[in-house]
């Protein structure tokens, strides 16, 4: 029987994380190892963990692990990949609560199809007024090929609802940038030719409030070319990965949707710099698929010629 391991991310969590830890613990398919990785929280976060683990005589499977530095979500999930041990590992949130058949739903994916290695979920979106916005459940699933469907270059799920194999995790560890958040790596890594599978039925309760680590927008003109060059770096890991496995099915063709994309980014780069309108005309009319919407498109032409 596959071993089942969740890694749990938090800072300065206290107001919800008991509600996600109950969560784990009422699954219909009990977790073999739950390891909370806490990156210096200055409220009682750490303590609210230990007294549920305490409380609910868990102290054989759930640990709970205090970073000595704070390192950001992003490493947090990083480094936490090397920690664990469950053959199937679950991303998770701090602020959200779990469906109870969650585990089981990806255990069952997974075993019927052996040649996927990630998994993820639609989501129900829980707002701080107690609101739940639904997903559009149903009971398919699609395989993301982005070698076949280029339009599958960018993510379209939350990290917090995706399961892999732990072999598979271990296979890319070193790809790591420093900046490449863990869900888009294992979405453009699996996704390239089919090993990424999404779910359209909901699997938790994902809670939107004014701290959410991935919700952050970014108007501000020198955050926006920060991001951007750190994605450029992402991208250029993603080409070199390609490259060194280009003997792989369809990754030819996800290599040259890649280029496609780094070459985009790199003009964009330039307009925001420059705001040389002419490197914008060429963005809109050359390099589109390179926005998700028409209004990231337009957000970089307000960027670029409003207030400094």
């Amino acid at each position: 029987m596959k071993t089942v391991s969740v890694l749990l991310s938090t800072y300065n969590g206290e107001k919800y994380i008991l509600e996600q830890l109950e969560s784990l613990r009422i699954q219909s398919r009990h977790i073999d190892e739950v390891l909370i990785i806490d990156d210096c929280s200055t409220d009682s976060t750490v303590q609210v963990c230990r007294d549920y683990i305490s409380y609910h005589q868990l102290n054989q499977e759930w640990r709970v692990f205090i970073n000595e530095t704070n390192k950001g979500w992003i490493i947090n999930f990083h480094e936490g990949q090397k920690m664990i041990l469950g053959d199937i590992v679950f991303f998770c949130d701090q602020d959200d609560i779990w469906k109870n058949d969650k585990v089981q739903q990806a255990l069952d994916i997974l075993d019927q199809h052996e040649f996927v290695d990630v998994i993820a979920t639609r989501e129900d979106l829980l707002y701080n007024d107690g609101n739940v916005v639904n997903a559009r459940d149903s009971e398919g699933f699609e395989f993301i090929n982005i070698s076949k469907r280029p339009e599958d270059f960018y993510i379209r799920c939350s990290g917090c609802t995706m399961a892999f194999r732990r072999k598979f995790s271990e296979s890319i560890y070193d790809e790591f940038t420093g900046c490449w958040a863990h869900d888009d790596m294992m979405w453009k890594i699996a996704g390239a030719n089919g090993r990424m599978l999404l779910c359209h039925k909901s699997s938790i309760l994902h809670r939107i409030h004014g701290n959410n680590a991935s919700r952050q927008k970014r108007r501000d003109k020198c955050r926006r070319i920060s991001d951007i060059q750190e994605y450029i770096v992402n991208l250029e890991r993603y080409r070199d990965y390609l490259s060194r496995h280009i003997e792989c099915e369809g990754y030819q063709e996800v290599l040259s949707v890649t280029e496609k994309h780094l070459n985009g980014n790199y003009l964009r780069l330039k307009f925001l710099q420059s705001r040389n309108i002419l490197f914008y005309i060429r963005l809109a009319t050359q390099y589109r698929l390179i926005y998700r919407t028409t209004h990231q498109l337009l957000g970089d032409l307000v960027v670029a010629y409003g207030k400094k």
